[in-house]
């Protein structure tokens, strides 16, 4: 415990809000990880409150690589039929260097009784690993040229020092390369009985990572849904989303910097989106977290540090490329990222902690979303938004709204509707929320929680909670109803408050493109890379990897 004045905090039960700025994107996305699990313990009871950083993980790439179709990022969800093999490309980046060194661990989720495999690319595969089963294979044995490990945990720990659960695999490479190539996961559905429908996240490491070639490794085919990080995907915690903070500044040298393609308050293109893997809302809301200038350690200034991997070394931005023109003066530079926008969200919830010591994190979240207002930009969704974006007054009225006795109506033009997916899959739960607004765009609630009701087609659903300024729904979409609408229409006194409607489908690319079969190499190309702020890369590792190297894939 810290000590204040030779007092433990817990001693004196103040209450306390903790910001946690990093995350990966390797696990399941579902609240399960140890780190989760140890975070969302830590915030239980009354004034303790916990905030994460989404992550920086929601952009998509377009481009010409080979024959593979865009968009290209770190996330895909697929089909995979019954007795059918799905290739999953990896395509490492095509940087002007002669070898890449690094890893890259891919999780599979949803992958139950599916067999796992790893194509080089060069005519040389894996045998497929089962439910259960694990192994590995080294690139000599295949007499490829580069000097690479594959292994793969289909649902098993397999003794090492990482939790796979059964439902779920792990294949890491490590080692080094040449730029370009592009690997294949082999997901068999042989021996299913019914279809199952994967999801994939890659996390690369090193100089196969995006802070040393500006994409790290992506799939094709790929989804800004479902890739908010780990922990920020707890539900028992409170993650951010980033909002563009300015567009222009003046560096150390007093030169003006302009930012193009930019709006003050639009949703950051970096920003990762939701929802969880279980359908819960993520992000809860946004804050600014693009282009903020704040504290830079002299040891992370680039203009003197020794270690020349700054941060703020970028001169992405700049129009003369010996400028770090991130810097403004000698304490002070521009960041982006989650890892920023989420202090500014740890303040707002002390500030509420302030005016109620004994305040949960469901209760301080309910007074975020409570206050939050629209979000600028053309891809504003929910499930990239939350709520939408912070809105410290808002949430100090709803704050007062529910310790009153007063009765607020929302007003139909401005209140709205926020589903945690742009898709509804046919079975699964999906969250959202009626952000209730009067007609001056404040806070409603107060009212007797049966005045709203909730109209679902194509599926079901019910209103299960009402708090000041928000009221918090689940549906679910009909079996066998792939391709349908589901439609929600909210009611207040049984008249119609607002709507939504979404798609419903099996699995993303199905949805959107229908089947076709695709193949060749290539060599990654892209638009470019979000700058990334804070400390947002944390690492994962696999122990005692020689213990592979001796065994072979059966």
């Amino acid at each position: 415990t810290s000590i204040l004045g030779g007092t433990a905090f817990a001693d004196v039960k103040l209450p306390a809000v903790i910001n946690v700025s990093l995350g990966s994107s390797f696990g399941a996305h579902d609240g399960t990880s140890a780190l989760e699990k140890g975070l969302s313990r830590l915030a239980q009871g009354s004034g303790r409150v916990i905030v994460v950083a989404a992550g920086n993980d929601g952009s998509l790439y377009g481009g010409d690589i080979g024959d593979y179709p865009e968009p290209f990022g770190i996330h895909a969800e697929m089909s995979v039929p019954i007795d059918a093999e799905v290739r999953v490309p990896l395509l490492t980046p095509n940087v002007p260097v002669d070898s890449l060194t690094g890893a890259v661990y891919v999780w599979i989720a949803d992958a139950q009784g599916l067999g796992i495999g790893f194509d080089n690319g060069r005519g040389a595969r894996t045998v497929l690993i089962d439910s259960g089963k694990a192994g590995a294979e080294s690139s000599s044995a295949w007499n490829d040229a580069d000097d690479y490990d594959v292994v793969v945990l289909n649902g098993t720990d397999a003794g090492q020092d990482i939790s796979v659960p059964q439902g779920s695999a792990v294949v890491a490479i490590v080692g080094a390369w040449k730029p370009g190539r592009v690997f294949d996961l082999i997901l068999s559905g042989k021996g299913l009985s019914q279809s199952a429908s994967p999801r994939v996240w890659v996390q690369s490491t090193s100089q196969l990572g995006p802070a040393f070639t500006g994409t790290g490794v992506l799939v094709p085919r790929a989804r800004s849904g479902g890739t908010v990080g780990i922990p920020a995907s707890a539900p028992d915690l409170i993650a951010v989303g980033a909002t563009t903070n300015r567009v222009s500044w003046t560096d150390f040298t007093g030169a003006s910097v302009a930012i193009d393609r930019r709006t003050v308050g639009d949703l950051s293109f970096f920003s990762s989106a939701g929802p969880n893997a279980h359908g819960a809302m993520k992000p809860d809301v946004t804050a600014p977290g693009e282009f903020l200038v704040a504290g830079m350690s002299s040891r992370a200034d680039p203009r003197t540090s020794l270690t020349g991997n700054s941060q703020f070394s970028s001169t992405g931005p700049c129009e003369d490329s010996e400028t770090y023109c991130l810097v403004v003066d000698d304490e002070h530079a521009v960041s982006s990222g989650t890892s920023m926008s989420a202090p500014i969200v740890t303040g707002a919830v002390a500030l509420l902690l302030s005016r109620d010591p004994d305040l949960t994190l469901e209760g301080a979240r309910a007074l975020l979303r409570g206050g939050a207002t629209r979000v600028g930009g053309e891809t504003a969704y929910g499930s990239w938004v939350g709520a939408g974006a912070l809105d410290i007054v808002g949430s100090l009225l709803a704050q007062d709204l529910a310790a009153s006795s007063e009765e607020v109506a929302p007003d139909a033009q401005r209140t709205r509707v926020s589903l945690a997916s742009t898709f509804a899959r046919p079975g699964e739960s999906l969250e959202g929320f009626v952000l209730l607004r009067d007609a001056d765009e404040l806070p409603a609630g107060g009212f007797d929680a049966r005045r709203l009701e909730l109209d679902v087609t194509g599926g079901t659903g019910t209103v299960e909670d009402v708090n000041a300024g928000v009221a918090r729904f689940h549906v679910t979409a009909g079996a066998k109803s792939g391709g349908k609408t589901l439609s929600v229409r909210v009611l207040f006194d049984g008249e119609e408050l607002v709507r939504e409607s979404i798609p419903i489908g099996v699995d993303p690319p199905t949805a959107r493109f229908g089947f076709d079969a695709v193949g060749g190499s290539c060599a990654v190309a892209s638009t470019g890379a979000p700058l990334r702020g804070g400390v947002f890369g944390w690492l994962v590792a696999f122990a005692a990897l020689g213990w592979f190297r001796r065994k072979k894939l059966a």
